[in-house]
């Protein structure tokens, strides 16, 4: 990692409004998001056990979960992100980090790519009707979902755990 990289990161974009943390050297080069603990302690649940794992990321934002996935020891890393303004930031991160996370700028509820991984990352998009739509493009052992509370899943999947987070609710599911 190239540190003067990231303190010129940081410093360009020190007026944004991360809400997920953006972490070079945890501790001693970061951007504290919004939700910067809260963030982590999610990371704790969801990446518990992705050492040798292939994680893909739907809506990354930043790529957070991406790169605290690398650090915790996922084989393979990649993460979607629609934004264009949000996906530059995600691609200049994941070049200072050097760490192998793949960025790519696509929309999976608009595709027909299908994707295998061993676990899907589905957060707060911001059309969590399309979950059903992402799901069907994704092979995968296990998802965790980030959805509003007020969210119904079909009967396509069999939940292991809810939990919640504010006004939002995290659900594990695996495919049937």
């Amino acid at each position: 990692m190239n540190v003067d990289k990231a303190i010129e990161f940081i410093v360009k974009h020190k007026r944004f409004k991360f809400y997920q943390p953006v972490i070079f050297q945890p501790g001693v080069v970061e951007i504290r998001g919004k939700w910067h603990e809260a963030t982590i302690e999610l990371a704790d649940v969801i990446l518990e056990g992705i050492a040798g794992k292939r994680i893909v990321d739907v809506g990354c934002h930043c790529g957070y979960f991406l790169h605290e996935g690398m650090r915790r020891g996922a084989r393979f890393a990649h993460g979607y992100e629609v934004d264009p303004f949000v996906y530059d930031m995600a691609l200049e991160i994941s070049e200072i980090l050097e760490d192998g996370v793949e960025i790519s700028n696509q929309n999976l509820a608009e595709t027909d790519l299908h994707i295998e991984c061993d676990v899907v990352l589905i957060m707060n998009l911001p059309k969590p009707h399309e979950i059903h739509k992402i799901l069907t493009n994704v092979i995968y052992k296990s998802a965790f979902l980030q959805v509003p509370t007020s969210f119904r899943m079909d009967e396509c999947v069999e939940m292991h755990c809810e939990r919640a987070f504010g006004r939002t609710k995290l659900l594990k599911i695996s495919a049937l």
